[in-house]
């Protein structure tokens, strides 16, 4: 898991995009876009195994395709009331977690934090 997190956060620099998200197939994957205080959600989605299971931007649900990741993207406008992307591995719906955090202004990364682990 550890391999993965720091794969899918190494794809991200500073001044890119943080709405085109690529992620494992063979992990279960939480992606919220939240304030940095976490008081506002603009979206969240769970994807399991390469299986979009669920995805809401701005309160409501939205399809939403897996092909190597998402891309959000489409939703950029209803996105911006944010400024976080908080991406979170799991292994196989356990309490073993890897997560990382994006801070962006309008369509482009500010901040990447490095990759953390816990179980």
């Amino acid at each position: 898991m550890d391999r993965d997190i720091r794969q899918v956060a190494a794809s991200f620099t500073r001044g890119g995009s943080p709405f085109v998200i690529p992620l494992p197939t063979h992990r279960v994957a939480q992606v919220s876009v939240v304030t940095s205080d976490a008081n506002q959600v603009c979206g969240s989605l769970a994807i399991k195994q390469g299986v979009v299971r669920s995805a809401r931007i701005d309160g409501q649900a939205v399809p939403l395709t897996f092909d190597h990741g998402i891309d959000l993207t489409p939703y950029a406008a209803s996105l911006q009331a944010c400024n976080q992307v908080r991406v979170t591995l799991l292994a196989s719906m356990s309490f073993f977690k890897a997560s990382f955090a994006m801070v962006y202004d309008g369509l482009r990364l500010t901040d990447i934090d490095p990759p953390q682990r816990w179980d």
